[in-house]
């Protein structure tokens, strides 16, 4: 499966174990998501390989999601000249005759410093819904870094990403030509973050936000922000169910969350309705820390 990283192509393919390394092949469904198809019966392991073409021009690193360390940086694995490749071991288990991703170590994440100084970040993972494997490669962070003097800098990141701004400032340490390219932080422009009055009724929500690999996202209702799980959506969009960012949905009712978890409530039979026309035009931030969650 194909994806582009600040226009450059990016070819994500998934192997059975190490030692046979048989491909499986990947049904792209959307640019976003493919189905993993004919899994071989006793296989306890995929290798997910990221290939960058040799073309690419920029930094790349992989992290463990979920964890702020450096698993590798691309660029110290081939000549670019070759392309950069990377090998991330997942290991399978079966239950109730399906095949599950180890829900430790299903998802890592690989950013991407183009030469304009585009910072990207895109969330790979392996999810199972109804016996059927998915291969995720979502988008989840876009920013353009900038540059204070001679320290690199992103005022957008300072709290919510201030990991990722350190691991890029590590990144970038030394390569004072790349820095001295940076736009200057006098140019960078605020985003309007002006609250839109929204005209929501029960049993409706807006999505705030939705992880593919989680399989879980964040939807504003009246009564405060709820958890979406899944399984708790009706709709199937390229064989998949999940939400996306901006989304209005419909929902029957909601009910109290189980287990470890910030959200007290969770949506019940959840339909997608469209998305609310000119919400994110004015570039919200939104988070569910910005409202009470429900």
């Amino acid at each position: 499966m194909q994806i582009k990283i600040n226009g450059a192509p990016v070819e994500i393919s998934v192997f059975t174990d190490r030692d046979t390394r048989f491909e499986v092949p990947v049904t792209r469904l959307n640019g976003e998501h493919g189905a993993i198809e004919n899994v071989p019966d006793g296989t306890r392991e995929l290798t997910i390989q990221v290939k960058l073409s040799p073309e690419v021009s920029m930094v790349a690193y992989i992290m463990q999601y979920g964890k702020n360390q450096i698993l590798t940086r691309l660029e110290d694995l081939d000549s670019y000249k070759q392309g950069s490749r990377f090998l991330y071991y997942l290991p399978l288990w079966k239950s109730g005759g399906r095949l599950l991703p180890n829900p430790n170590g299903k998802s890592f994440r690989l950013f991407a410093i183009s030469l304009a100084g585009r910072l990207k970040e895109v969330v790979v993972s392996v999810v199972q819904q109804g016996g059927t494997l998915f291969l995720i490669a979502q988008e989840t962070y876009d920013e353009q870094l900038y540059r204070a003097g001679d320290v690199v800098d992103c005022p957008t990141m300072r709290k919510t990403k201030h990991y990722t701004l350190a691991m890029a400032r590590d990144l970038l340490d030394g390569q004072d030509e790349f820095i001295s390219g940076l736009p200057e932080m006098s140019q960078y422009v605020k985003p309007d973050t002006k609250k839109q009055q929204l005209e929501l009724r029960y049993g409706e929500g807006l999505v705030l936000w939705y992880s593919k690999g989680k399989q879980l996202g964040a939807v504003l209702t009246t009564g405060g922000v709820c958890r979406c799980h899944w399984s708790a959506i009706l709709t199937t969009r390229d064989r998949l169910k999940y939400l996306v960012r901006g989304e209005k949905i419909l929902f029957l009712d909601t009910r109290v969350t189980e287990g470890t978890t910030q959200f007290k409530r969770e949506l019940v039979d959840v339909q997608v309705e469209g998305a609310m026309p000119g919400l994110l035009d004015l570039k919200l931030e939104l988070d569910e820390k910005d409202f009470e969650v429900c």
